[in-house]
């Protein structure tokens, strides 16, 4: 008898399906996937190029031949920039409920579930990953398991950069998710800028608001401070995102807007952060505004769609969560079997050729631990199913009593 296909089989494929993301709502925006896909694919080239430079050039004389006008540096080292893209994209995702609910009336959105979903699907995946990073680095990387154990625990509640002000050295890249975090508590507070009816109106103030939040940016908060690593310092682009999501729900606008010149924008916008990327603080007032460009594009560039809607793209780029969680780890232990590879003193040549040794170890472990982990999880019933099935291997009272009366 022949197996009916699923509806992920019927559009990715039935390899990609085993990988694919489910939605809580059960719509799918494969164009956000696609835009997840550039965010951590600028992520884990920006960590290779760091352990390129610190694994595989110990030599300090090398960096004299480090041009910082090369172009694949810089596309390289601004790959950082591939956190605030994500922080776009959580604005767009976390608010897109609360404005369809508040312009085009559709069911509202119930706070004690949003906030109940969010911990049921993220919270799993991030504390085993934690974990496991705690104990690897203590047992193989000559870390201090009693030193790192108080950052271990103030990440788990998602405070380490309030208590001490710095990465965690357990897993520096959480610090971004305590950052959305702080997100997640105003965005019941900050969607009510969709209760504004007038268009212009609305995106207006959540323009102003982003530039609001840039200029205090750069007048009071310091590079290395306290408050740069707290959502004061990223706000705007979180807002880039609530635009993105006022625009996108009208879909009309989206659908006959679709044009080439989207594509060129796409591209422009892209070409600008390369340009930018050398100067801080041109690119934390060019970034938030280049990728809603970008983002938007996606939406309405054939080319760019075309890309963002490819199946292995926003397949891979449904994953981004397990990536992002365990890539620093997978490339610490996996370039101490590449670097060897070395092809001498050519930086690109090195970085070009990391990159396409360490990207297949990075999938692999990321796509076990979404299959095994993550994606179970974005099953909104998971905790409901998992107290069934143990109570259904739980043997009874009575039946206990019966066997040992047997």
């Amino acid at each position: 008898m022949m197996r009916q296909m699923s509806e992920d089989e019927a559009v990715v494929g039935p390899f990609l399906s085993r990988f694919s993301r489910r939605t809580t709502s059960g719509a799918f925006i494969p164009e956000i996937d696609g835009l997840r896909f550039i965010a951590i694919a600028m992520v884990v080239v920006a960590h290779v190029g760091n352990r390129v430079f610190s694994e595989v050039f110990v030599d300090p004389n090398v960096f004299g031949g480090w041009a910082p006008t090369d172009p694949l540096l810089r596309m390289t080292a601004g790959g950082m920039y591939g956190v605030e893209f994500f922080f776009v994209i959580s604005g767009f995702v976390l608010a897109l409920p609360f404005a369809s609910c508040y312009l085009y009336g559709t069911r509202q959105v119930r706070l004690g579930s949003y906030y109940l979903r969010r911990v049921t699907r993220l919270e799993p995946p991030y504390l085993l990953s934690l974990t496991l990073i705690l104990l690897l680095s203590a047992a193989f990387l000559d870390k201090s398991f009693s030193q790192m154990l108080p950052h271990f625990f103030a990440g788990t509640i998602y405070s380490h950069n309030v208590i001490f002000g710095r990465f965690n050295p357990v897993s520096f890249v959480t610090w971004s998710l305590e950052v959305e975090i702080q997100f997640y508590l105003v965005v019941p507070l900050l969607v009510s800028v969709f209760r504004i009816r007038h268009v212009v109106a609305r995106r207006g103030v959540i323009v102003g608001a982003a530039l609001t939040a840039m200029l205090v940016q750069s007048l009071c908060i310091t590079n290395g401070s306290r408050l740069s690593l707290t959502l004061l310092n990223f706000v705007q682009y979180f807002l880039m995102g609530f635009l993105l999501a006022d625009v996108y729900l009208s879909r009309s606008q989206i659908d006959k807007a679709v044009s080439w010149r989207w594509d060129l924008a796409w591209a422009g916008a892209g070409l600008l952060l390369v340009v930018a990327m050398p100067s801080a603080r041109l690119g934390a007032w060019l970034f938030p505004f280049a990728a809603f460009l970008i983002c938007l594009s996606a939406f309405r560039g054939p080319l760019a769609r075309r890309f963002t809607r490819n199946p292995w793209i926003f397949t891979i780029g449904g994953m981004c969560y397990s990536i992002y969680l365990l890539h620093v780890i997978t490339i610490t232990f996996a370039i101490q079997l590449t670097k060897s590879a070395s092809l001498g003193n050519h930086i690109d040549a090195n970085l070009i050729l990391q990159v396409i040794l360490l990207l297949p170890f990075v999938l692999a472990v990321s796509a076990l631990f979404f299959v095994l982990v993550e994606r179970p999880c974005m099953n909104k019933r998971w905790p409901q199913d998992l107290a069934a099935r143990m109570k259904a291997r739980r043997p009874s009272r009575r039946t206990f009593r019966a066997d040992r009366l047997t």
